[in-house]
């Protein structure tokens, strides 16, 4: 399916980035914007206490030259999941999915509980729709799951109103901390690309 340049894949730096060999990084080419009215919806590169702006280049990220990746988004292999009281629905069976098949940790508070989901196929005489819980989530080990009690995490951490009123975030500062630690003692490399592929129309080709 074709996306969109303003589609943004999550977790990203919310940025257009290109590779310039010449410049000794990658080129912040675009930084996206936000509502100015919901300040917390800004893009990592946009926040008022991150001086990027577009043209700079990203030499390196925690010592590693990015030049030395395929892509600056390649610098992945510890991941976490933030959760909190408000992460509902798709977002706590995300949360327990990822957990479940070892992904990483899932870090934050416990999730709202409410994991029977709907349908769209009860509709009224008047073509109106009436919706109701109807289809529970359960595991293999027979249990049913998240409905009414949530998704605990392996690492609670709570964001407390006051320091999130003066602009903290307490979860994301701690996935940061324990993510740079993983990265510290538990390093991935990351494999060299594979040669490109020659997609030249040759006229011996079958």
């Amino acid at each position: 399916m074709r996306e969109g340049r303003e589609q943004i894949e999550p977790a990203s730096l919310g940025a257009e980035l290109a590779r310039d060999e010449a410049g000794g990084g990658y080129r912040v080419t675009h930084v996206y914007s936000a509502d100015p009215d919901y300040p917390d919806a800004l893009s990592p590169l946009a926040r008022p206490d991150v001086d990027v702006r577009d043209g700079d280049i990203i030499e390196a990220i925690n010592d590693v030259a990015t030049l030395s990746v395929a892509h600056p988004y390649a610098f992945r292999g510890t991941v976490v999941v933030l959760v909190d009281q408000r992460t509902a629905s798709d977002g706590e069976a995300f949360a327990e999915g990822f957990r479940r098949l070892g992904l990483g940790k899932v870090m934050g508070m416990r999730t709202w509980g409410g994991e029977i989901w709907l349908s769209s196929s009860n509709f009224l005489v008047d073509k109106g729709i009436a919706t109701t819980a109807e289809t529970g989530v359960y595991g293999p080990e027979g249990e049913w799951l998240i409905e009414g009690h949530g998704v605990q995490p392996d690492i609670v951490v709570d964001n407390l109103p006051a320091a999130t009123f003066r602009g903290g975030d307490t979860q994301l500062d701690a996935a940061v901390r324990y993510l740079q630690g993983q990265i510290r003692d538990h390093p991935v490399p990351v494999p060299p690309p594979p040669a490109y592929p020659d997609k030249a129309s040759k006229p011996d080709r079958p």
